[in-house]
């Protein structure tokens, strides 16, 4: 059987256990779609982290801080 267009066929070693529960879990959809909906949560959770940890680095500076200092920065390389 040959992939959908716009995706690639691999493959992927998973314990039988797990692979069981997948099963269970997936019903009609099935584990490929399972595992690409999965996928993409884990990867969505991944970047709403990396958002909520920038945020926090920047938390309690001011415009003022950041962007004229940037811009200070960059005249001074002209």
């Amino acid at each position: 059987m040959k992939p959908a267009e716009g995706r690639q066929r691999t493959e992927i070693v998973l314990p039988t256990d797990l692979l069981k529960q997948i099963d269970a879990v997936a019903g009609k959809r099935g584990r490929t779609k399972f595992l690409e909906q999965a996928a993409r949560a884990e990867l969505r959770r991944g970047a709403v982290q990396e958002w909520f940890a920038l945020g926090n680095k920047l938390k309690g500076l001011t415009l003022q801080d950041t962007l004229y200092e940037a811009r200070r920065l960059e005249e001074r390389r002209r």
